[in-house]
């Protein structure tokens, strides 16, 4: 797996500090270098040069301050000091900096925290994430809080056999499973319990890529694509749920609000997107 450098935007809560626990753990596998980084966004309209002069020391205390987080990470997180890591504040709106240091420090994968507990993509990861999901052109991991070790031997790849036009950019799904030895489930959701027989082109695409790989295709009835998902996740004590956002309707389909169920369904595993 070509993953040489991790990145992961952190802002100190708990749920970040577990994202920068599951990257050590990739870190040691691939024997990658993590990138931490924090931003703050100070508003500067205007700003003349006495207004300069007084913000100034605050953003000098800002950068001390979290120069001094960053450090203590190293005796919170168990592992960290032993793989290769660096840390750096940002003065800029977070999803600035996270682009800043995709291009600067060649990025292969984002890692992000969650609490894990809300129904919609945008309450589930905040606007930031979302956005970074949608756009990214690396693969982005996202791990809710209660996960503590990332070590996934069932993954579940949400798949609608809409037309894919490079079966390689399945790669980040295949690495992983061969990574970790996991076996994956490709999982397509549908009203009538059926396979779609006319994407079968793409799921015998799909199948010769994944040859070495123990998988399966699996089919399950529901109306609601996202709580069929989840639903058949949990019954399969799935590690970890993996899906192609930008051209699938799917992932949309998925983390939109649902008017017709009331049932929150909170993603409870690791979150693995990659782009076509």
């Amino acid at each position: 797996m070509n993953i040489k450098n991790i990145l992961v935007p952190t802002d100190f809560s708990p749920c970040s500090k577990n994202a920068v626990r599951i990257a050590v753990d990739l870190s040691k596998k691939l024997g990658a270098k993590i990138h931490l980084i924090n931003a703050i966004h100070v508003p500067t309209p205007h700003m003349d040069i006495g207004g300069q002069a007084m913000i100034e020391p605050m953003l000098e205390e800002y950068e001390e301050e979290i120069d001094k987080k960053f450090d203590a990470l190293d005796e919170e997180i168990p592992g960290l000091k032993d793989v290769k890591h660096d840390h750096r504040a940002y003065v800029s709106f977070t999803i600035d900096a996270i682009y800043t240091a995709m291009e600067t420090k060649k990025i292969d994968m984002i890692v992000m925290g969650t609490k894990g507990s809300h129904d919609t993509l945008e309450k589930l990861l905040g606007g930031v994430s979302s956005e970074v999901i949608r756009i990214a052109d690396v693969p982005v991991l996202v791990v809710p809080e209660a996960i503590k070790k990332f070590n996934p031997k069932k993954i579940v790849f949400a798949a609608d056999f809409n037309k894919i036009e490079s079966i390689g950019r399945l790669s980040p799904l295949k690495d992983i499973a061969e990574l970790f030895e996991a076996e994956i489930a490709i999982v397509n959701v549908t009203e009538d319990d059926k396979f779609p027989f006319s994407r079968l082109v793409e799921s015998f695409k799909v199948d010769k890529f994944l040859k070495n790989i123990k998988h399966s295709f699996e089919t399950t009835k529901n109306d609601d694509v996202r709580a069929g998902l989840f639903e058949f996740a949990e019954k399969n004590s799935t590690d970890m749920i993996a899906m192609m956002p930008r051209k699938h309707s799917l992932f949309e389909k998925i983390f939109k609000s649902s008017v017709t169920k009331k049932v929150a369904m909170g993603v409870k595993v690791p979150l693995l997107t990659f782009h076509e």
